[in-house]
């Protein structure tokens, strides 16, 4: 990310794709409907946790595992009943 307007664009369509599979994932497959305010909520929660992880592991401070640990956590709490 650059903060540029030119990369708003493409940012955003690739933030709408993930969101639709984070979503599909803590809904499954076969969800109907729309995805609730609390669904929206959490999907998004678990993409900043792995952007965070990206922009970590991309300054150094973690290895793949790293952000699949902090990936895992983030689940196990967002993804609680």
């Amino acid at each position: 990310m650059s903060g540029s307007i030119a990369s708003a664009e493409p940012a955003l369509a690739y933030f709408a794709r993930a969101l639709a599979l984070v979503l599909q994932g803590l809904r499954g497959a076969g969800a109907k409907g729309e995805a609730s305010v609390l669904e929206n909520e959490r999907a998004v929660l678990l993409l900043q946790v792995w952007f965070a992880g990206m922009v970590s592991w991309l300054g150094g401070m973690v290895d793949r595992a790293g952000i699949v640990t902090l990936v895992d956590i983030a689940i196990r709490h967002v993804a609680r009943e």
